[in-house]
């Protein structure tokens, strides 16, 4: 019956420089969103839902931890990331929208 309640992947597609790229999202369990609650940094807190639902296509985490996670998207393309933060925010159904985003499509 839980079975329905556990986090599952997506497969997304962005558009990158003219190239769809499929990148596969986890939906953020309620712990991750629970620990950010109250941190009045949205930017921070966006990284954050970036970097804990990038994953393969298992839903296995792409980065060893949160700390290399946030290093390594820290340095992407604002654009890029925009558009990934738009996705997160869309399949988790965050509001209010953790950053002020434009939309990305």
């Amino acid at each position: 019956m839980f079975e329905k309640f556990k986090v599952r992947v997506h497969s997304v597609p962005i558009d990158v420089d003219g190239e769809q790229i499929t990148i596969h999202l986890r939906e953020l369990p309620f712990e991750v969103v629970a620990r950010n609650y109250e941190n009045d940094n949205q930017a921070d807190v966006m990284l954050k839902f970036v970097v804990a639902s990038l994953c393969n296509e298992n839903g296995e985490p792409i980065f060893a931890n949160e700390e290399e996670g946030l290093k390594e998207v820290s340095s992407w393309r604002f654009d890029v990331m925009n558009k990934i933060a738009a996705k997160v925010v869309e399949i988790n159904r965050l509001e209010p929208v953790p950053l002020n985003t434009t939309n990305p499509d």
